[in-house]
């Protein structure tokens, strides 16, 4: 959709510019308006889904990755697998990572709060994740999404993450600041979804208390 836009944006330019140097009379294009973004289905997990998937990776390597995009939402490549120990802060319990998403080639970081559970539970598996880099992950991931039929992949990690803090009731503003948004009208618009089988004490089962409970 993004793509979309921006291709929207650059055609009216270009002939705005055709019809100004005379290569055309009239922009045709002139009088299109693009349908404002609509999502035509979830994208986070279900709870549903949720359980199956933390149920089916128990004990499994792949299962301590699927854990920490759930616990981080951080995107496809954001994950420091070689070294995440280095980017724990562990005086106040938050990971660093870089923020993909940054403007004008701007290195930009972000930091992420964890519980104590949560960093335990990587320093104890760092053999394992080391193992890992970005694309072994996604395709491991969307293997196990397809061993369960589940239609989903690491974005959509992602966008559970942002639905399950909604959920425990963390503020939107520190959830778009975890997740590297400018604003967090864009986390509430494109990541949160309505799951009227959520419940924080749900979640907090689910994950055996591994998130972090803000305020």
């Amino acid at each position: 959709k993004r793509s979309k836009e921006k291709m929207h944006l650059y055609l009216k330019a270009c002939l705005k510019s055709a019809v100004r140097h005379g290569v055309i009379k009239k922009n045709p294009y002139d009088l299109v308006v693009l349908a404002p973004r609509t999502r035509t289905h979830k994208q986070a997990l279900t709870f549903q889904e949720q359980q199956k998937l933390l149920e089916y990776v128990k004990g499994k390597p792949i299962g301590i990755i699927i854990l920490i995009y759930l616990l981080t939402g951080l995107r496809k490549k954001e994950l420091n697998f070689k070294s995440i120990e280095n980017d724990i802060n562990f005086e106040n319990n938050t990971l660093k990572s870089i923020n993909l998403k940054g403007r004008h080639n701007v290195v930009r970081y972000k930091h992420i709060r964890l519980s104590k559970g949560t960093i335990k539970l990587i320093m104890d598996n760092l053999d394992k994740i080391h193992k890992y880099d970005d694309e072994l992950a996604y395709r491991e991931i969307l293997a196990v999404m397809r061993e369960l039929n589940i239609q989903k992949s690491i974005v959509n990690l992602r966008h559970t993450f942002a639905t399950n803090h909604l959920y425990l009731g963390t503020p939107d503003y520190v959830i778009s600041k975890e997740m590297g948004h400018s604003t967090s009208q864009i986390t509430k618009d494109n990541y949160m979804d309505i799951d009227f089988n959520l419940s924080k004490e749900k979640i907090l089962k689910l994950y055996n208390n591994l998130y972090t409970i803000f305020g």
